[in-house]
């Protein structure tokens, strides 16, 4: 009689997101994405460490973080940068068919298909030959694996239902490179699951239908810009979506983080102009408080952006 230590059943977790990597060789492999922060480079301490005959692959070149079902790509800065779907981003949030490249080296993002049970053995392993397989002779261990498998069914169809992708963006065209891109963001970003949750009540009266939709619009709207690195248009779209539907939950998450990003570029740019300035090296002072200037679009009271604008004037020569 076989002992119950002969006849563990293993399930493998679902894992919902998969990288399909792909070298300068040709040779391809894939690897499942936990959640985390998971950094990409020739370095062999990384996470998932790459080619290291592919020199164009800087040794910590990016990161993924998995938080629920966004997914962020972020530059560590390397030296040849990475792209989303052609287009050069320093941080990007993907969805399941985005192509990222690192160098010569392509990352596929994949929707994970449900792992299959596996069953493992504490002692020797069963014989083979005609007859002698364990799963044929043992009938309720079948029934224990058509279980799992249909509970696993269950938990991703739940699971999409529960925590369903945003509509897909409005499309804008701004030339044939920006057209690539939004037809690879057409999703959008995955909703994180803890935010999945019903709008909090409100004291203002509810919006009309024709607000809301329009708000859905608008938000649409916001995630496209955001995905092409154009933050102040984005928190200006989901302002405006806001204005329309306070109780518009998407429109808010988003707004708070790319508030909280473009507070941090403030800040990063506003030092580098200030060191360069120091250094006397005006052109690059110029660039870095002249971007300065594009994320305070609707900020003109921020004291980084009074700063910026003065010290851009004066390297402009339109100030004594």
């Amino acid at each position: 009689m076989t002992s119950s230590q002969e006849d563990r059943t293993i399930i493998r977790p679902l894992v919902a997101f998969r990288l399909t990597v792909r070298g300068p060789s040709g040779h391809e492999f894939q690897a499942p994405l936990a959640p985390g922060v998971l950094t990409i480079g020739r370095d062999a301490t990384c996470g998932l460490p790459l080619d290291p005959a592919d020199v164009s692959v800087s040794r910590r070149h990016a990161s993924l973080t998995v938080d629920g079902e966004t997914i962020t790509v972020t530059d560590l800065g390397s030296t040849n940068g990475v792209f989303v779907n052609a287009v050069k981003v320093e941080q990007a949030v993907l969805a399941p068919g985005d192509a990222v490249r690192l160098g010569q080296t392509v990352l596929l993002l994949e929707s994970a298909v449900p792992s299959a049970p596996l069953q493992s053995t504490a002692g020797d392993a069963p014989p083979k030959g005609p007859g002698r397989s364990r799963s044929l002779g043992n009938p309720p261990k079948a029934r224990l694996f058509l279980t799992a498998a249909a509970l696993a069914a269950l938990f991703l169809v739940v699971g999409l239902v529960l925590f369903p992708r945003p509509d897909t963006p409005a499309p804008v065209s701004h030339g044939p490179e920006q057209e690539t891109k939004a037809a690879a963001t057409e999703a959008g970003p995955q909703k994180p699951a803890a935010q999945a949750l019903a709008p909090q009540p409100s004291d203002q009266p509810a919006a009309s239908a024709e607000a809301v939709e329009n708000a859905k619009d608008l938000t649409r709207q916001g995630l496209f810009f955001y995905n092409n690195n154009n933050i102040a248009a984005a928190i200006g779209e989901w302002e405006k979506a806001l204005a329309l539907d306070p109780q518009n939950t998407q429109a808010a998450k988003w707004l708070a983080r790319a508030a909280s990003e473009r507070d941090q570029l403030l800040d990063k740019y506003s030092r580098e102009g200030l060191t360069a300035l120091k250094y006397a090296r005006f052109g690059e002072a110029k660039d870095a408080f002249r971007l300065v200037t594009e994320y305070c679009r609707g900020q003109s009271a921020d004291q980084r952006c009074l700063d910026a604008a003065k010290q851009l004037e004066q390297l402009e020569g339109k100030a004594p």
